[in-house]
């Protein structure tokens, strides 16, 4: 689904929305900045820092026993991703995944920032 070589960092995880966000920052040699977001989280066990990010939607029956037990208990299960990358391997069970790339700086409000996460996708 989602690939790349870049660094992403674990930028904002927004309680009320339930709203992970990954971001990958311009710099001297990526003239860009990339965020992936993620909607309607409801579990989120991956590293801070992840280099070549690849992030796939599996289905439940694959994941770990653990993660299928945790999940046993919620009432509604999103979709399944497993991220992975050189810092790790983790998943989030999420109900969306949305990724964007644009020029933005470092701080500069992107795409997917509070204001208009909804309507941005």
């Amino acid at each position: 689904m989602v690939r790349n070589n870049r660094k992403f960092q674990l930028w904002r995880y927004t309680v009320g929305l339930r709203q992970l966000l990954l971001r990958s920052v311009k710099s001297d040699q990526e003239g860009t900045r990339i965020d992936i977001l993620f909607m309607g989280v409801q579990h989120i066990c991956i590293p801070t820092t992840i280099e070549d990010i690849a992030i796939d939607e599996v289905e439940p029956d694959s994941i770990p026993a653990w993660l299928r037990t945790l999940l046993s208990n919620v009432p509604y299960v999103g979709k399944v991703f497993l991220v992975s990358g050189n810092h790790g391997t983790g998943y989030v069970v999420a109900g969306v995944l949305a990724h964007h790339e644009d020029d933005g700086e470092f701080y500069a409000p992107g795409k997917f920032d509070a204001d208009g996460l909804m309507g941005a996708l």
